[in-house]
């Protein structure tokens, strides 16, 4: 049975999307080049939509991190039981990125990695582009992503 698609997902080569795989370079250590997991979980095959439904917790998630092994993370809903930081490291936080780096980033492993439809992402992008989005300082809340703008 194969699941997902074999086509290439597609978006803007120029945009927001295509520049948060050069940023990805920096995750692909821990999470392989092809999000196929390694010292950090599996991206790949729509892993990371499952963690993080939203776009929210996921940016939430690049920033802060982990701060322990131990330390529960993404959907406590998710197929399988909420994702802990243990065997696979911790997450360290990235903080230190451009706020637009981020949220590039996580464009690019939904899309590429949890095959989401660039489409559903448009807002996003258009953040992007916009130039607006507030700097994400270590501690900020999901819930907190949108209210900074």
């Amino acid at each position: 049975m194969i699941w997902g698609t074999l086509e290439a997902p597609t978006y803007d080569e120029e945009g927001p999307i295509a520049a948060g795989g050069a940023v990805y370079a920096q995750c692909s250590a821990c999470h392989g080049a092809g999000g196929g997991g390694g010292v950090g979980y599996q991206l790949n095959d729509g892993e990371v939509i499952k963690t993080f439904p939203d776009v929210e917790s996921h940016v939430a998630w690049v920033v802060n991190g982990s701060s322990a092994a131990g330390t529960p993370y993404g959907d406590p809903d998710r197929e399988g039981g909420q994702r802990i930081s243990q065997n696979q490291g911790v997450m360290p936080n990235f903080a230190a990125l451009e706020s637009y780096e981020i949220l590039e980033v996580v464009l690019y492993e939904r899309v590429t990695h949890g095959l989401q439809d660039a489409g559903e992402l448009e807002a996003y992008v258009l953040w992007v582009e916009s130039g607006a989005i507030p700097d994400w300082e270590l501690g900020v809340s999901p819930q907190s992503i949108f209210e900074l703008s």
